[in-house]
């Protein structure tokens, strides 16, 4: 998910907003590499980001129906981009607090 996350920055940089994406998807990277690491992952902010992540997908998808096919398309794309990008964090979480308590999970 790293790299995923490092190509997905590059991909951003022609998109009309990357000043929204690019840090969207470093910061993915950067939590991935921390867990990797075996660094601690600030857990508040990661929590922060997911439940941001989470409703700018929700408002996205909510936005569909409003829109012509071509921002549409923009709109699925980005949200799922927001989804995967908040999945992924929670599941760093989880997996800090499962090796935390003492369970090791490779």
């Amino acid at each position: 998910m790293f790299f995923f996350s490092l190509v997905a920055v590059a991909l951003q940089y022609n998109d009309p907003d990357p000043l929204i994406w690019m840090p969207l998807y470093a910061l993915t990277a950067l939590w991935s590499w921390m867990s990797w690491a075996g660094r601690q992952l600030p857990t508040l902010l990661v929590g922060i980001f997911t439940l941001g992540c989470l409703l700018g997908a929700l408002y996205l998808v909510k936005s569909f129906l409003d829109r012509e096919w071509s921002i549409w398309q923009e709109s699925l794309n980005e949200s799922g981009g927001l989804f995967l990008a908040a999945v992924w964090s929670a599941a760093l979480i989880l997996r800090q607090r499962i090796k935390i308590k003492g369970m090791s999970v490779s």
